[in-house]
């Protein structure tokens, strides 16, 4: 279209510039620019390393590479082995310093602004998009560990690949080959693979047999090489004291119902409360319910999306309840750490939540003037 058409067009349809596709993609442009110089000045500010990254960074360097495998880090420090093995190179090619030691999670801040907006692309349109990175770019915890040196930010990127790489529809092949992976640099992220697993079950659920024929020797042949990985790496890192100190900061759930409905309450929200935007345990409240509420919009576009989730709670959950896994304690910005690798799911059900608390609205008699604008933006987003 000429320069002159669009712009007596939009003098005739003047809120066309608000609701315009471009004006929606810049705002989102602007604000992972922001979330790029945000993570960018905490990395080049290179704070002191604090003790338990001193710890880590100490074990790592003290332990030679023979010695990698079966073997835990001194000082009760554990860490994946993928994340270990690039670290001790890097250190031992740059040098030990703070910013050499911090470069791998601030790379993987930055990689995962822009995965996770290809995960809204797939769910949202550009105006809910932006809400996601809005909340996104502005959780305090994943700003804090972009320049932090452990490998939370990174678990937090191999979540969003794994995710990114269901909702596109991956075969299940690939996805155990992007898993196999994945396991390398997070912990966490062996649940939400069995959890996605379990959502391709699902969403080939019409031909269940044929499904498992084709990948059952693909899913074996993953299952050994995670239990080598297990029992020759992770295990051995498993001393008596990272149970207790989890067990004594509660942050195992207790299986009494009621005792569960007080930890959650007491001890779990008020620990992740960070990922809510402004850190506000109000705040917080109001995105668990938006949360809640998103899964119901994701269940109309992708349930095995949704079943995929219901299984990764249920055995992360379960972990937690085999004292197998510590989750977040409320210990300020640090006590989110280990949760730090489902935010991007929280994220996405919140945004998707608030789509979906919007459509109801702009239905509503109440929501009125809300439908028409709904309705003029729908319009011009199609054109």
């Amino acid at each position: 279209m000429h320069i002159s058409t669009k712009l007596s067009h939009l003098k005739n349809n003047p809120y066309q510039v608000f609701f315009s596709l471009d004006l929606w993609l810049l705002a989102i442009w602007g604000f992972l620019l922001l979330g790029v110089v945000s993570r960018l000045f905490v990395y080049l500010d290179c704070q002191n390393l604090w003790l338990d990254e001193a710890f880590l960074a100490k074990s790592i360097y003290h332990t030679p590479w023979g010695q990698i495998l079966g073997k835990p880090l001194e000082w009760d420090q554990a860490t994946p082995l993928g994340f270990l093995l690039i670290t001790k190179g890097l250190g031992e090619m740059f040098g030990h310093g703070e910013m050499v030691l911090r470069f791998l999670p601030f790379c993987a801040s930055v990689a995962l602004l822009f995965v996770f907006w290809a995960i809204t692309k797939e769910l949202l349109t550009p105006k809910w998009q932006l809400v996601a990175m809005m909340i996104f770019v502005g959780s305090k915890t994943l700003v804090y560990y972009a320049a932090e040196f452990k490998q939370y930010e990174i678990e937090a990127l191999c979540s969003a690949i794994l995710l990114l790489a269901f909702i596109r529809g991956a075969s299940f092949l690939r996805f155990l080959l992007l898993s196999a992976v994945v396991v390398l640099f997070s912990y966490g992220g062996v649940f939400l693979i069995c959890g996605l697993g379990a959502g391709y079950i699902y969403r080939h659920r019409q031909n269940l047999p044929h499904f498992i024929k084709h990948n059952v020797l693909a899913a074996l042949s993953f299952s050994v090489y995670f239990a080598l990985l297990y029992f020759y790496y992770i295990a051995p890192q498993a001393v008596p004291g990272f149970k207790q100190w989890w067990g004594a900061l509660a942050g195992f759930p207790p299986i009494n119902p009621i005792e569960l409905v007080r930890w959650l309450s007491a001890q779990f929200l008020p620990a992740i409360r960070d990922f809510a935007l402004g850190g506000n345990i109000r705040a917080l409240w109001l995105f668990v319910l938006l949360t809640l509420l998103g899964v119901l919009y994701i269940a109309r576009i992708q349930r095995a999306l949704v079943a995929g989730l219901v299984c990764f709670v249920a055995i992360y959950w379960l972990a937690g309840f085999m004292k197998l896994y510590g989750f977040a304690v409320p210990y300020n910005i640090l006590g989110a750490r280990l949760a730090l690798f489902w935010q991007p799911l929280f994220v996405l059900c919140a945004a998707c939540g608030i789509a979906w608390l919007y459509e109801k609205l702009a239905k509503s008699r109440l929501g009125g003037g809300r439908k028409y604008l709904s309705l003029c933006s729908d319009i011009t987003l199609h054109r």
